[in-house]
């Protein structure tokens, strides 16, 4: 793999790292209740953290524009809480299969293992979402009158 290959494949871990902090943290300012409001705080935490690592890493390699890329401001459009869960659940997955598939690539050591490092961080806390997505949805219903 080229130095220049590498960079971009950096890159790209980057933008999807940053894009899905940005996402969660505008998802939590759509969130009502408090649970959901401090897991998708602390997930936009651990993203904003494998983006700063990733540009970190691509700036040692002398990859500035990587290093220097930031995600434009994200929106939520007004839903339920078990929707805005739901879709931040399959961003979650989207990042789990984009670092997944980096680690099957050729990467250097220095490269490979921030990648790895930040990976197995992110899987610590797949699955958390859907619980809380299950919550919103059955308090959802519960309210309508249609508990299941």
């Amino acid at each position: 793999m080229s130095d220049q290959d590498i960079n971009e494949y950096l890159s790209g871990l980057i933008e999807v790292a940053a894009d899905a902090e940005a996402s969660f943290h505008a998802a939590a300012g759509e969130v009502r209740s408090e649970e959901a409001r401090l897991l998708l705080l602390n997930r936009a935490q651990r993203y904003g953290h494998a983006a700063a690592s990733l540009r970190a890493t691509a700036a040692a390699r002398g990859s500035a524009s990587a290093a220097d890329r930031r995600p434009e401001l994200q929106r939520i459009a007004p839903a339920d809480e078990a929707h805005i869960l739901d879709e931040c659940e399959r961003k979650e997955c989207a990042v789990a299969v984009a670092f997944r598939d980096a680690l099957d690539r050729r990467l250097p050591p220095d490269v490979g293992a921030v990648v790895a490092a930040e990976f197995e961080t992110l899987l610590g806390s797949l699955g958390s979402l859907r619980a809380a997505g299950e919550r919103a949805a059955r308090q959802r219903r519960f309210v309508a009158g249609h508990p299941a």
